[in-house]
């Protein structure tokens, strides 16, 4: 049970974190370079990347849990995802001390946005190899119910056929039946 919850924890996991690692590298290095650029040398601020990760993360899993799932939520995401940028903006630009990261919004925002489409992606491709093999196991059970337990059934006829035949003859003639 174990290696099951690890396996199934390791098919989902490893594609999500490494989705947020392709997309929230380049834009950590991109929000450095362009930070530097603005300040004339000066050092990046601490927590640009860890910030940028964390709303990568926040993408993939959003993303991931709406493309496995087979209810209508993208109306709901897009509604989550807008007032969680609008209020992390609003925040970010009301906040003083929080002036220095004012640089690293577009690419909090870009790694959101794109590892939310590329959980969106990996999630409905989980949904539909689901869903597949909920079908492949459908066409089995009606092919067993239907051809195999027919199979079994027509060779046990066969083989009491032979049993029948001896039955009958040592039988007594039937009476009349009892119902009109």
């Amino acid at each position: 049970m174990l290696e099951d919850l690890l396996a199934d924890a390791q098919r989902l996991l490893l594609p999500l974190l490494a989705g947020v690692a392709l997309f929230s590298a380049p834009l950590v290095l991109l929000s450095r370079a362009a930070v530097r650029r603005g300040r004339d040398g000066a050092p990046p601020v601490a927590g640009a990347a860890t910030l940028i990760i964390a709303f990568g993360l926040l993408g993939g899993v959003a993303g991931l849990l709406t493309g496995n799932s087979r209810q209508p939520i993208a109306g709901p995401l897009l509604t989550g995802l807008l007032g969680l940028i609008g209020g992390l903006l609003s925040y970010l630009f009301s906040k003083e001390p929080a002036g220095e990261h004012r640089a690293h919004i577009p690419f909090l925002l870009v790694a959101l946005v794109l590892n939310t489409v590329a959980g969106l992606s990996v999630g409905s491709s989980y949904r539909k190899s689901f869903e597949e093999a909920a079908f492949r196991r459908e066409l089995w059970k009606l092919c067993h119910e239907r051809v195999e337990l027919e199979v079994r059934k027509a060779r046990a006829l066969q083989a009491l056929e032979p049993a029948r035949a001896v039955a009958a003859a040592a039988a007594p003639a039937p009476a009349a039946p009892l119902c009109p």
